[in-house]
């Protein structure tokens, strides 16, 4: 699951993400679509910016309740790396390197 204000980074990532086999549940623009979208789509993991419109990234993964899939947290404001979170990548990155944090992820929450 890919939750991003930015459309030309969720359609990209969707398709970098396609290339390499992981099936994108669903696509979100902010947090609320974000919600309305997770029951029914039970990811692996959700990938998430931190500074949208409305509630922010922090916002959410402090409202998730257990059992809710790993995060990766991606963002292009320098600030959000000073509340530093197990999943943090900053952008601007390399294709491969969020292809890889994403598989990580994924990892994570495929392993007993």
């Amino acid at each position: 699951m890919i939750c991003d204000d930015s459309a030309l980074f969720r359609r990209g990532l969707a398709l970098l993400l396609t290339d390499v086999g992981v099936d994108v549940v669903g696509e979100a623009a902010d947090v609320a679509q974000l919600q309305a979208l997770l029951p029914g789509a039970v990811p692996d993991a959700v990938v998430l910016d931190i500074r949208m419109p409305g509630l922010d990234g922090w916002q959410v993964i402090d409202r998730l309740p257990p059992g809710s899939p790993p995060v990766l947290v991606v963002t292009a404001d320098g600030t959000a790396l000073e509340r530093a979170h197990p999943m943090l990548l900053a952008k601007p990155y390399r294709p491969e390197e969020l292809v890889a944090a994403v598989a990580a992820t994924i990892e994570r929450s495929t392993s007993p």
